[in-house]
């Protein structure tokens, strides 16, 4: 449950998601969504503090030069490149309290430091990879806490997982409308990752953006893209592995069978790269690095 990305939410946002979805909850899960409602209560006052005292602040902050991207299939060692890159200090980065608990992070945040340290696990469920606040994490999670056009919600919502990753993942039927609400709140989460890092460079890591060239070269013209690929046989097993780890501690309908998570698998694998190969063409040369 400490681990749950609701749970720094908006409750607005954890309602609309139950209605899109029919309030179709698994009964076993009740205690979880339960947590997830208190916790998104208690969050509206400071989120309503925080806009009161950094909104102006938030707003008015410039992202001076366009972030750089990674970008690759989950398991391919986007995560390990974003923990060395962040480690130049010339650059800024979200952080897992920053993605977890966007709307009360710059409020709460000498709180939320002291509170992390004892809450956050050592390691992710799915690997061995290191956790900490001082490393950086993807900024969808951010995205998914304040609006429901995110990738993410498959996870807790699997029943619907079409429409959360080909509609709000890789914008496939998505409406203008839909897509230009998604930008505000995308800039708005670089905007407040940009105040927090005294306004760095950000490097930005989500491997949904392997399928989001175009939308985002059209609101970063200079951004750096960096991709990097490994064996997909080995992706994969990997990625297997981590949605069989992943699914269970967000999933709020049902655990998914092996031959569905294959199936989703290898379904996500190949639309992304696609929707990749059809844009990485509209990159600027110098741009992209591989």
């Amino acid at each position: 449950m400490q681990l749950h990305y609701l749970h720094g939410g908006n409750l607005k946002v954890l309602l609309k998601l139950l209605f899109d979805n029919k309030f179709r909850i698994n009964l076993k899960k009740l205690p979880i969504l339960f947590a997830l409602l208190i916790s998104n209560l208690i969050n509206l006052p400071f989120i309503l503090l925080q806009k009161l005292f950094f909104g102006r602040k938030i707003r008015k902050t410039e992202i001076k030069k366009d972030p750089v991207f990674i970008i690759g299939h989950w398991r391919s060692g986007t995560t390990f490149l974003a923990n060395l890159l962040t480690r130049d200090s010339q650059f800024g980065f979200f952080n897992i309290l920053q993605t977890y608990h966007p709307s009360t992070y710059i409020l709460l945040k000498p709180f939320m430091h002291f509170f992390g340290k004892k809450v956050i696990p050592k390691q992710r469920p799915q690997d061995n990879i290191k956790l900490a606040i001082d490393l950086p994490q993807e900024e969808d999670y951010a995205v998914a806490n304040r609006c429901v056009y995110s990738m993410i919600h498959m996870q807790t919502f699997p029943f619907n997982y079409e429409t959360y990753f080909h509609k709000y993942g890789i914008f496939n039927g998505i409406n203008d409308n839909e897509l230009a609400k998604w930008k505000r709140v995308y800039i708005n989460e670089l905007k407040k990752a940009t105040y927090s890092s005294g306004g760095k460079q950000l490097i930005v890591k989500t491997p949904i953006n392997t399928a989001r060239i175009e939308v985002l070269q059209s609101m970063f013209p200079n951004a750096k893209f960096v991709h990097i690929h490994r064996d997909p046989y080995r992706v994969s097993l990997s990625t297997k592995k981590a949605y069989r780890t992943m699914f269970p501690l967000y999933d709020l309908q049902y655990i998914a069978t092996e031959e569905e998570l294959e199936r989703v698998q290898l379904e996500v694998y190949e639309s992304l790269y696609k929707k990749y190969l059809q844009e990485k063409h509209l990159i600027p040369e110098g741009n992209y690095h591989e």
